[in-house]
């Protein structure tokens, strides 16, 4: 007897017949739905209300000792141009909030020369060694009211050769009245031997003198 004909001989078998077509057709799909989601599905790191979810990535370089030294080294350049980012942006904020400006419009209309008096009543000052990269120097006024009073500051640095001076940097620099410390970088570009560096300032008072008065601190060093 054909299935056909049996479910036509007894109505009843018709019901039968399709609740076990549709419970194949339920577990068909609860067994793709399972492959596509997972029962137990895992939460990588849970932070608060959100969740990161952290990718591996499997390279499958194996003993590759190339392949590994290669990428080794794109890791550490990668370290290294952060670190020296980092460096950079850090000396960019030095030099625009730091170092004092040069001015470049400094004038001593009348000036035939000047006279040296001591700025160690003034200020203290601060002078790196010549065996960095950069000649720092820093200048401590004693009281701050005297940069109102102050037309610029001045580093003039003299090469010492055979008991003789020689000019090698005069340069005038603008003052910073709202606060006490003064900041100036120098590159080092000097050779070697022994340098006299004087650090200091001029008065507006002695703008247009012949010999205006420098009020200075002055240091030895070698290079």
């Amino acid at each position: 007897m054909k299935i056909s004909d049996w479910i036509e001989n007894n109505p009843w078998s018709s019901k039968v017949w399709w609740l076990i077509v549709g419970a194949v057709i339920t577990l068909v799909c609860e067994k793709a739905c399972n492959k596509i989601v997972p029962d137990n599905p895992v939460v990588v790191k849970e932070v608060a209300d959100s969740i990161r979810v952290i990718h591996a990535y499997d390279l499958n370089i194996g003993n590759d000792s190339i392949v590994k030294a290669q990428l080794k080294m794109k890791l550490d350049n990668i370290a290294l141009a952060q670190l020296y980012e980092s460096q950079i942006n850090e000396m960019i904020k030095q030099q625009k909030h730091d170092f004092n400006s040069i001015m470049l419009n400094s004038q001593f209309p009348n000036a035939k020369g000047c006279i040296l008096g001591s700025g160690m009543a003034y200020f203290e000052a601060e002078i790196s060694s010549l065996q960095n990269d950069f000649l720092d120097i820093k200048m401590t006024f004693l009281n701050t009211d005297i940069a109102n009073d102050i037309y610029c500051l001045s580093i003039k640095i003299d090469a010492i050769e055979n008991n003789k001076r020689l000019v090698v940097f005069d340069e005038n620099y603008n003052v910073n009245v709202n606060r006490p410390d003064n900041h100036i970088r120098i590159t080092n570009g000097f050779p070697k031997g022994t340098f006299r560096i004087s650090v200091g300032f001029f008065l507006k008072r002695d703008l247009k003198s012949e010999y205006p008065r420098f009020y200075q601190i002055s240091k030895t060093l070698r290079k």
